[in-house]
């Protein structure tokens, strides 16, 4: 009877297909949960986000309106075809979420072996600033988007794999989509830098014809001409997009950045959970940057360290961008996850017992960042009050209270601030039959009235039913009353 090798087993000749199907089953599990259970409802940010979607306009344009263009497009196109609702303001971000993943597999793969890009992979969805861009409605995912995905094409433009033209044309588009987002244009420059600092990419770029750059300007034109024109009009905006704040303050920069990224003794919740990411993944990013600095002939680490270099000055002007590091830690956690491999390798070159003996301390170490990722996330924002008390669900509260009023005038009261983002539900959701939103308690119709928690004041009406929510401390959300006559 012949031996049975490890070779051999169904799981072990198809380890990596399987470890693939885990991280997809874990990002479309992650994205749905992250998105619309944890914590649930909406944040100030994402109301805020649909009110600039809704004042996109060709009639009433301004130069402000360029900055995240293409996000608050798609996610216009989302309210338009499924109304307003938490999943329709956040569908994009589902979105540009999956197709975040989808490449930053692809990259990992190129960038490093099966078992590395799996490990790397599933430590990336369960981190912090990743789950924290996946759940909101607002463009915050694409500072993860565009450069895993420029990362690519760079790469597949490096390795010369076919179809080439198809990978360089990509590459141009996405490169003008993503400076619409602020800080894209750093990942840009470290691209270029690289180019001019390596001499194989330095090579490839001197062999594109004069056709494909005249084909790429004229196209990068058409998609930039309202950037371009936006610029123009308001230089400021440039200053915006660079990630230049209009007033600086050194010391409390710092300070944020310690607590933020270092201070992994005092945790802290909230918008952002601090450290954003955890002592263990820092030591790993930390054998990542000692690797890039031994391998400094690829072209990876002249691109990596560019981007890093770039970012350092970012962050101290702008503390609070953390999804901009993702992409660079994520590559230095891989990294890292391939140094303590290979090392043990080379201990044991030739013992496959001690081999596998040695990789099992490494597959707990890296089961337990991302368990744990996971349980600081869940936890931290849907148990701890800093951060549960930040979402509401104002939204569905209302959606749930119209159908008591079919056939009344509705009209909501609500303050200010809310006003834009309700009235563009009262346009996206034209079957909630809300005929009136106004501020002001003079100008109230007869038929229901129901007026915010917000609202500046409150009718002298008869008041019918409280609106609460469970969720929140202040649990009266909404207030309803009846008039009988203007």
């Amino acid at each position: 009877m012949a031996a049975l090798h490890v070779s051999d087993l169904f799981i072990y000749r198809w380890r990596y297909t399987l470890g693939y199907i885990a991280v997809g089953i874990a990002c479309v599990v992650l994205l749905l949960v992250a998105a619309l259970y944890i914590p649930g409802g909406l944040n100030q940010r994402e109301i805020d986000a649909v009110a600039s979607t809704n004042a996109l306009s060709l009639k009433q344009f301004s130069p402000e309106m360029v900055v995240n263009l293409p996000y608050y497009l798609v996610q216009k196109g989302s309210l338009f075809l499924l109304g307003l609702s938490e999943l329709s303001i956040k569908l994009p971000t589902i979105i540009f979420g999956f197709m975040s993943v989808v490449g930053l597999v692809l990259l990992l793969k190129i960038w490093f072996k099966s078992n590395v890009a799996i490990l790397a992979a599933l430590i990336g969805l369960t981190a912090g600033p990743f789950l924290l861009a996946a759940q909101s409605g607002t463009p915050d995912i694409l500072y993860i988007f565009w450069p895993v995905w420029l990362l690519y094409f760079t790469a597949m433009i490096s390795r010369r794999a076919a179809p080439r033209l198809l990978w360089k044309i990509l590459f141009f588009v996405f490169a003008v989509f993503s400076l619409y987002t602020p800080l894209s244009a750093y990942v840009l420059v470290a691209l270029a830098s690289a180019v001019l600092l390596h001499p194989h990419l330095r090579h490839l770029t001197k062999q594109l014809s004069r056709l494909f750059i005249t084909t790429a300007v004229v196209i990068a034109s058409l998609i930039g001409i309202p950037l371009l024109y936006s610029v123009i009009v308001q230089p400021s905006l440039l200053l915006t997009l660079l990630g230049i704040p209009s007033s600086l303050d050194l010391s409390l920069s710092a300070y944020q950045l310690f607590t933020q990224y270092i201070n992994v003794l005092r945790p802290t919740n909230g918008i952002i959970m601090t450290p954003v990411y955890e002592a263990a993944s820092l030591l790993l990013v930390g054998l990542g940057m000692y690797r890039i600095l031994t391998a400094k002939y690829t072209a990876r680490s002249y691109v990596l360290s560019a981007w890093l270099l770039l970012l350092l000055p970012i962050l101290i002007l702008n503390p609070q961008m953390v999804n901009v590091t993702f992409v660079p830690f994520l590559l230095l956690t891989g990294y890292g996850i391939d140094f303590l491999i290979r090392y043990w390798y080379r201990l044991f070159p030739r013992n496959p017992y001690a081999r596998v003996v040695g990789l099992i301390p490494i597959m707990i170490f890296i089961t337990s960042l991302v368990l744990s990722g996971i349980d600081r996330f869940v936890y931290g924002y849907l148990y701890n009050p800093s951060g549960s008390q930040l979402s509401s669900n104002d939204l569905s509260l209302l959606k749930n209270e119209l159908p008591h009023h079919k056939n009344s005038t509705l009209t909501l009261v609500v303050s200010n601030k809310e006003k834009a983002f309700y009235e563009a539900a009262k346009r996206f959701n034209p079957n909630w039959r809300i005929q009136y939103i106004v501020t002001d308690t003079s100008l109230l119709h007869a038929g229901t009235i129901i007026a915010s928690h917000d609202a500046p004041s409150k009718p002298t009406l008869i008041l019918t039913t409280v609106v609460t929510s469970a969720s929140r401390s202040n649990a009266d959300r909404f207030y309803v009353y009846k008039k009988t006559q203007d």
